[in-house]
């Protein structure tokens, strides 16, 4: 979806903010945000913010999630939807795919999935699942498990697909 808007510059100068974001154990900077922009574009942060939670009333959002620092980029693209990761290398596509599935960013989620079909080549998405298992990225495994699914008769080695998969993914694969 191509969005026709651009308020960077509010973003960029945190004009008129209304929250905070603020990462736990981390050294990264804080994050002056809109919440009507971060609400319009993630489930996540919609929730939060009409919720009846704490952060809808002090606008100080304190999150733990936050791979390589790849939340600031995608609230980035919130505020404008310009594709700043097709130049991404496979792994940081990976990630940038976790957190916009853990914040319920689906149309940047649905974005990163044509990018990551297209550059990873069907018999490597093996290894791939195995980096997402040593990083931790759940939800990008479930979209790998699909993508194996949609292609499991390529796969001559499914000695090599039982011994890296576990139950759980490798039964998402069947599914497809």
């Amino acid at each position: 979806m191509q969005q026709e808007f651009d308020f960077s510059e509010f973003f960029d100068k945190s004009l008129v903010t209304d929250c905070l974001i603020k990462f736990e154990g981390s050294s990264s900077a804080e994050i002056r945000a809109h919440k009507l922009i971060l609400a319009n574009s993630s489930n996540f942060f919609f929730n939060m913010f009409t919720g009846q939670m704490d952060e809808e009333r002090t606008g100080t959002v304190n999150l733990v999630y936050n791979p390589d620092n790849l939340l600031q980029e995608a609230i980035r693209w919130m505020y404008n939807g310009k594709k700043f990761y097709e130049d991404y290398d496979i792994e940081k596509l990976l990630k940038l795919y976790a957190v916009s599935a853990f914040y319920t960013i689906e149309n940047l989620q649905n974005d990163l999935k044509t990018v990551i079909s297209q550059k990873i080549p069907q018999l490597k998405m093996l290894n791939y699942c195995d980096f997402c298992y040593k990083q931790g990225l759940s939800e990008t495994l479930n979209y790998l498990a699909v993508l194996i699914g949609e292609n499991f008769e390529k796969y001559d080695d499914i000695s090599k697909m039982s011994d890296i998969l576990d139950v759980r993914v490798y039964a998402l694969a069947l599914q497809k």
